[in-house]
């Protein structure tokens, strides 16, 4: 019998944050996604059996409660720092009008990453625009969280941080966050 490929851990951590990250979609439609977006990154395809398998294990392994939705209430289990609670609040307040909620376990990422998104008075932001990107990058880093606890490896933020880190550089190339281009494009050309 032939030995099943290994699949590396950058492509089952992608595919158990595409699982995650829209937990309603079928698993034959996160699939057939999946292996588009691993063939463009020039990787090897898992089988579609195999990624079905590895969706259905990644929804399975449940929410904790750091996934329940972020409220001043859960201070008292979860606290956060104070001087980090105005950015929470704002961000929450932005997630209520946009009509998604803020969970706990990103409310923690907002009080880690808001310090690295640029401050305002150092580029074209707006806060609005600046609540926005915390907002986001606070759910890509809190996915991938959730996508390596369910695989039960170690959470590897990387690829993150070096967009993340990128991001500065692509303010000041480009000017204004709207023009932005992914680190993929900016730093491989992808």
């Amino acid at each position: 019998m032939a030995k099943a490929a290994v699949i590396p851990r950058h492509v089952k951590t992608m595919i158990s944050e595409a699982a995650l990250a829209v937990p309603r979609k079928s698993r034959d439609a996160t699939a057939l996604e999946l292996m588009t977006g691993i063939e463009a990154r020039h990787e090897r395809v898992p089988a579609y059996e195999t990624l079905l398998k590895m969706i259905s294990e990644s929804r399975s392994k449940g929410q904790s409660d750091l996934d329940a939705p972020w409220s001043l209430g859960s201070l008292a289990k979860h606290d956060l720092p104070t001087d980090a609670l105005s950015d929470v609040v704002e961000v929450w307040k932005l997630c209520l009008a946009i009509g998604t909620p803020l969970t706990i376990r990103e409310a923690r990422w907002v009080t880690w990453l808001r310090s690295t998104i640029p401050d305002l008075e150092a580029s074209d932001w707006d806060s609005e625009t600046r609540l926005g990107a915390l907002n986001g990058w606070a759910y890509q880093y809190a996915l991938r969280e959730r996508a390596t606890e369910a695989l039960g490896i170690d959470n590897d933020t990387w690829d993150l941080d070096t967009e993340l880190v990128s991001m500065g550089a692509v303010v000041s190339l480009v000017g204004s966050p709207d023009k932005w281009v992914s680190c993929d494009q900016w730093c491989f050309g992808w």
